[in-house]
């Protein structure tokens, strides 16, 4: 895993904790913690395992991104001025 992953991973679950994520936020991030476990402890024997996980992670980040996006669209205004 990336530094620059880790640290969005850790900002994300800091931010959300505090924000009550979704459901689908926090089984993304889950998800994408996992896979990105995966590749920072070289858990994988082959290039193409490697692909297919850094895939899955580039593919993990956009979903999470998207729902991130979607929750802050359907959030009281006032509230996110808070």
């Amino acid at each position: 895993m990336k530094i620059e992953n880790l640290f969005l991973i850790n900002f994300l679950k800091k931010v959300f904790s505090d924000l009550k994520m979704t459901d689908k936020c926090y089984r993304l991030l889950k998800d994408l913690k996992e896979i990105s476990g995966f590749i920072y402890e070289a858990q994988y024997e082959t290039f193409d395992q490697l692909e297919k996980l850094l895939k899955m992670e580039s593919k993990l980040m956009m979903l999470l991104g998207l729902e991130i996006k979607k929750d802050i669209e359907t959030r009281n205004p006032r509230y996110l001025l808070d």
